[in-house]
C-alpha cells in the first residue's frame, strides 16, 4: 500500500508507543531500547502483526565486545597467599553496530578449569567476573549469549613485570651461605686460599604490572653466568632461587623474566669486600739478623685477611 490511514498501534511495557503515519503506506514507531527485556507489540486494525511481539533488545556482538583482565578484586591475605575468586575482569559488550550498550540482561557466562565463576550484571553494558588468579594456568572462557567472545579463552596469570621484579643474595645482601673456613674463594686467591667451585643463592621475587608480590610460580626464569645456564628453581610462590657460582665473580650473571632481562640485569656476583671487617698482622719475620746483629734484610711482611 502507498497510502496511509491504517489504525496501526503499539505498546511496550503495558504503554502505547507512539505512532507516525508517513502516509506512504509506512508507520514509524518510538520504542525504548532501555526496555529491551520488554517486547513491543503491533496491531493492525486490531489484529496482532505476524511475528509480534517483537524483542527490541538491540543485539549483542561477542565478536566486538571487549574484556579487561588483572583487576585486584580481593587483597592477598597476611601470609601472602593468592586467595579464590580474588581477581576481577570487567566485560564491556557492544552491539552490531560497533557502539556500547549502556543496559544489561545479556547472558555472560564464564568458567575456569571446568567451574562456573560469579558473574555480575552491572545493568550499564558491563558485567564483573570473579576469577581465580591461584589457578593462573587455567584459562578463563567466556560467552556472551551462547557465543564464545572473541579472544576466550583468555590467559589469567598475572603477567609479571621484570623491570619490578626484586633480587637478594647477592654480594652486599646477607648471604644464605657462609665462605668455608678453609680459605674461601672471591675470584682470586689468598695465601691460604684454594680455588674451589662456592655456590650461592639469590632468590628472586616476581613482581606483577600492578606492583603486588605474585604468590604462584610458573614464569619462565632464566639465569646464566660465563655463558652457562644457571639452576633455577621455582618455589611455586611467586619467588625463584637461583645457585651461582663466586668464584666466577668477574662473571656477571644475566637473569631474564619471560625472555624479558631483569631490571639492573647482568648482576655483579662477587663478593664485596669490606675494608671495615679486613685484618692485618704486623711484624711477621721477613728476613734474619746476621751473625754480628745487622739485619742482612730489614723487612717485615704483611698478611691481609680479606
Amino acid at each position: 500500500m502507498i497510502i496511509g490511514g491504517t489504525k496501526v498501534e503499539a505498546t511496550q511495557g503495558g504503554n502505547s508507543l507512539h505512532v507516525q503515519d508517513n502516509n506512504d503506506g509506512t508507520y514509524m514507531i518510538d520504542y525504548d531500547s532501555c526496555k529491551g527485556s520488554q517486547p513491543m507489540y503491533v496491531k493492525i486494525n486490531g489484529t496482532k502483526m505476524k511475528g509480534s511481539p517483537y524483542n527490541t533488545l538491540p543485539e549483542v556482538d561477542p565478536h566486538q565486545c571487549t574484556i579487561q583482565l588483572g583487576l585486584p578484586g580481593n587483597p592477598y591475605d597476611a601470609g601472602g597467599l593468592c586467595r579464590k575468586d580474588n581477581m576481577i575482569a570487567n566485560v564491556q559488550t557492544i552491539d552490531a553496530n560497533g557502539d556500547k550498550m549502556t543496559f544489561g540482561n545479556a547472558k555472560v557466562e564464564a568458567t575456569q578449569d571446568g567451574d562456573a565463576l560469579d558473574v555480575q550484571d552491572n545493568n550499564n553494558g558491563t558485567y564483573t567476573i570473579r576469577y581465580d588468579s591461584c589457578k593462573g594456568s587455567q584459562p578463563m572462557y567466556v560467552k556472551i549469549n551462547g557465543t564464545e567472545m572473541k579472544g576466550s579463552p583468555y590467559n589469567t596469570l598475572p603477567e609479571v613485570d621484570p623491570h619490578q621484579c626484586t633480587i637478594q643474595g647477592l654480594p652486599g645482601d646477607r648471604l644464605s651461605k657462609q665462605y668455608r673456613a678453609g680459605g674461601i674463594c672471591m675470584g682470586m686467591e689468598l695465601m691460604t686460599a684454594t680455588v674451589q667451585k662456592e655456590t650461592m643463592i639469590a632468590t628472586i621475587q616476581t613482581v606483577d604490572v600492578n606492583g603486588h608480590d605474585m604468590t604462584i610460580g610458573n614464569a619462565k626464569v632464566e639465569a646464566t653466568q660465563d655463558g652457562d645456564s644457571l639452576d633455577v628453581q621455582d618455589n611455586n610462590n611467586g619467588k625463584y632461587t637461583i645457585d651461582y657460582n663466586s668464584c666466577k665473580g668477574s662473571q656477571p650473571m644475566h637473569i631474564k623474566i619471560n625472555g624479558t632481562e631483569m631490571e639492573g640485569s647482568p648482576y655483579n656476583t662477587l663478593p664485596e669486600v669490606d675494608p671495615h671487617q679486613c685484618t692485618i698482622q704486623l711484624g711477621l719475620p721477613g728476613g734474619r739478623y746476621d751473625a754480628g746483629g745487622f739485619t742482612e734484610r730489614f723487612t717485615r711482611s704483611l698478611m691481609f685477611k680479606l
